[in-house]
């Protein structure tokens, strides 16, 4: 299991007791919560699922028999007095004829147009998950660059108590002006970089806050918690992306309708009935009822049939083959980002319990040694920007974790809590 320092492991406690206080919040029950409003609101998700459901219109269509036909006619109709029905061979009629596909045509089309409702269907699931794999990362984005925004606040905080100290140094004649003069340099160039932060949350806001649909500057309570056990996340990693992952459900899908085009094929080329009833009123003689039915002979059935089937055959083919390399592409990238991970937790922990204390530790001293006048003002401030240097890429490799996490559910299909980010306080700066 992951260690965790006892600094991070008191931070941990702190944030979790922040999640039971604010769970009632802007966004109620946390990141899924926030998940569940873009699946509501995402506009472009929307419209796919409104192509979708219009998909589901298609079997009715294709599996209904054509609609019949209805004929008024004339014959030797007389041009003096224009009449029909008294003059030796005119007639006026009436003729309905119905065509009825073969039973077997109508049945493969319908499995073709059940295909296609479910491919639709899938790529609105692969697009959902692609979506939720992004509002995840921006999720951890956005905390990452709120813990950077504190860390760059504290430090120049510690800039400013600093240069109180080389000012009193200073007055009582122990210190130079070049000194306070470079703490001040510091400060600003402190002022500088928070802005430039400030600047990238409002970016990063922005995005997450379209993907649900809100105007840009709607606030996100954010805060993480982001670690999970490494046997349970290789537990769930080995069940691997079979029936998980949307995009290799789409892929099965795709060998489906391949199959049922190839089955359509085997059928298509079964003969037509055609059915007809008629009336007819003849002048000069008694009315007469016509029945008729008939057959489509097509030319060249068998050989126009063995091409198709060829055909459809050789895309079944193509589709398993396409199939079987997405699912070791998927396999590869579970274990890419699995890797991603580890390395991350690995680099977190050697951050906690190594880079970022000992860069504290180390600051403090060179700061008594100041005092003491045994080292110079560049030698504290180098030591100064070290400890924020490692404390912000810890916070980086927290949004790698984050990042690897978010892939990971995407290509397994399910969600790995309690790795996602947790909500506990507004930091709309």
């Amino acid at each position: 299991m992951f260690r965790m320092s006892v600094r991070f492991a008191g931070q941990l406690l702190i944030a979790l007791v922040l999640v039971g206080a604010g769970s009632g919040d802007l966004l109620g029950g946390g990141v899924e919560r926030f998940l569940e409003e873009i699946e509501m609101r995402n506009p472009a998700l929307q419209s796919l699922r409104e192509g979708a459901e219009g998909t589901t219109h298609r079997y009715p269509q294709v599996t209904a028999w054509p609609d019949p036909t209805l004929m008024v006619g004339l014959r030797n109709v007389s041009l003096d007095d224009f009449t029909v029905g008294d003059e030796m061979m005119s007639s006026m009629g009436v003729l309905y004829t119905q065509m009825m596909p073969h039973a077997d045509v109508l049945a493969g089309k319908g499995e073709v147009a059940n295909r296609t409702v479910a491919l639709s269907m899938g790529r609105v699931e692969v697009f959902s998950h692609a979506l939720r794999e992004k509002a995840i990362r921006g999720l951890y984005e956005l905390a990452v660059v709120d813990e950077t925004l504190r860390i760059v606040r504290e430090k120049k905080s510690t800039l400013i108590t600093l240069l109180a100290m080389v000012e009193a140094r200073y007055a009582s004649g122990k210190g130079a002006q070049s000194d306070i003069l470079r703490i001040q340099l510091a400060i600003s160039s402190q002022s500088a970089r928070l802005r430039l932060v400030i600047a990238k949350r409002e970016t990063v806001l922005a995005g997450l806050n379209a993907l649900r649909d809100r105007p840009a500057d709607t606030p996100i309570f954010v805060g993480v918690v982001p670690y999970l056990q490494r046997e349970l996340l290789a537990e769930e990693i080995a069940k691997g992306v079979r029936g998980g992952n949307a995009q290799y459900a789409l892929g099965e899908q795709d060998v489906e309708m391949a199959q049922a085009k190839r089955d359509l094929a085997l059928a298509s080329y079964g003969p037509t009935m055609q059915m007809g009833f008629g009336y007819w009123n003849r002048g000069g003689l008694d009315p007469i009822l016509q029945a008729q039915v008939g057959w489509s002979l097509a030319s060249r059935t068998e050989q126009r049939q063995d091409e198709a089937v060829l055909e459809a055959e050789a895309g079944v083919r193509q589709a398993e083959a396409t199939l079987a390399g997405l699912e070791r592409t998927l396999l590869a990238q579970v274990a890419q980002e699995l890797a991603k991970g580890e390395a991350a937790l690995d680099l977190i922990t050697l951050f906690d319990e190594g880079f970022v204390p000992q860069a504290e530790s180390a600051y403090w001293a060179v700061v008594a040694s100041y005092e003491g006048g045994k080292t110079d003002i560049l030698m504290v401030l180098d030591h100064l920007l070290k400890w924020e240097e490692f404390e912000i890429g810890r916070a980086e490799r927290v949004k790698d974790w984050g990042a690897a996490i978010a892939s990971l559910e995407r290509l397994v299909g399910r969600a790995l809590s309690p790795t996602h980010p947790r909500f506990y306080r507004e930091v709309n700066e």
